[in-house]
C-alpha cells in the first residue's frame, strides 16, 4: 500500500506547489480490473503460486507491463469495496472503515477527509474523472435493476472528488447490457452543486466504460489540460452473460 501512500504524497506536494505545476506531470490513467487475480494477466501469470503454468495471453495488458512498471511485490484488498477505498483514501481499507464488501441497503461509505486521491489532483489542478464501477457508498435505496429514482446518493464521486463520474453506483450489475448508467458532473463556473442523471443503459457496460474513458482523455489533450482518469471495470467479477 506504500505506492498509494506515495501517489497521495506525491500529490500533496503537487497541491501545496499550486496549481501552475501540474504542467510538468504526466496524465495518470488507473485501471481496476475487477476480481481478476494476477495469475489471469500473462506478465504475472506463473510468479508464484504456478511457475509451470500457461501464461493467458492479455496482449494490451502485458505491452503497458513491459512499457511502464511492474509490481511484483505487493499486497492487495482482493474485494471490491476495500479495493475501492484503499485507492481513493491511500491507506489500508479497514483504516477507512470499509473493511468489506459494501452490500445492499449498508450506509457505510469512503469518508472524504482528511484527503482523497481526487481532492488531492483537483487541488494541484489536475482533471479528474472516475468510468465504471464505484461501490464505496450507497444508500437504503440503492437499487440493483434499472430505475431513475433515488439520485441522491448518485453523485457522492463527485463529492468525493472526481469533476466527472460516469458509470454505475452498486457492486455489481444484474446485466451486463442492461444497467443503470449515471452521469454525475460539478457544476462549471460560479455555479455550485452537481448536475447529474440516471438512465438504463443497452449498451455493453464494458465497453461503454472503456468508450467513455477514451472519448474523456482525448477531449483533454485537446484542451491542453493535465488529467488523472481512473477506470474501474465491472468485469470479470460474476459470469452474467457468459
Amino acid at each position: 500500500m506504500s505506492g498509494i501512500r506515495c501517489s497521495l504524497l506525491a500529490f500533496a506536494s503537487l497541491a501545496v506547489a499550486g496549481p501552475a505545476v501540474a504542467a510538468d506531470f504526466d496524465n495518470v490513467l488507473i485501471i481496476v480490473a475487477d476480481d481478476m487475480g494476477s495469475d489471469k494477466v500473462g506478465s504475472y501469470a506463473g510468479d508464484v503460486s504456478n511457475p509451470t503454468e500457461a501464461r493467458p495471453t492479455t496482449t494490451n495488458l502485458d505491452r503497458l507491463a513491459a512499457a511502464g512498471v511492474r509490481f511484483s511485490d505487493a499486497w492487495a484488498m482482493p474485494m471490491c469495496s476495500p479495493t475501492r477505498a484503499a485507492l481513493n483514501a491511500g491507506e489500508y481499507a479497514y483504516r477507512t472503515g470499509v473493511g468489506n464488501v459494501i452490500g445492499e441497503g449498508s450506509t457505510t461509505k469512503l469518508p472524504l477527509t482528511p484527503a482523497t486521491l481526487p481532492q488531492l489532483a483537483t487541488d494541484a489542478g489536475v482533471v479528474t474523472a472516475l468510468f465504471g464501477k464505484w461501490h464505496v457508498g450507497e444508500t437504503t435505496t440503492t437499487p440493483h435493476t434499472p430505475t431513475t429514482t433515488a439520485l441522491d446518493y448518485k453523485e457522492y464521486p463527485v463529492q468525493a472528488g472526481y469533476s466527472s463520474f460516469l458509470g454505475n453506483m452498486t457492486g455489481e450489475v444484474d446485466s451486463y447490457t442492461n444497467w443503470l448508467y449515471t452521469v454525475s458532473q460539478a457544476k462549471s463556473g460560479n455555479a455550485t452543486g452537481y448536475s447529474t442523471t440516471a438512465t438504463t443503459m443497452t449498451a455493453s457496460v464494458t465497453d461503454r466504460t472503456t468508450d467513455d474513458a477514451e472519448s474523456w482523455m482525448a477531449a483533454q489533450v485537446a484542451a491542453g489540460k493535465r488529467y488523472m482518469a481512473v477506470v474501474t471495470y465491472h468485469q470479470p467479477h460474476a459470469t452474467r452473460g457468459a
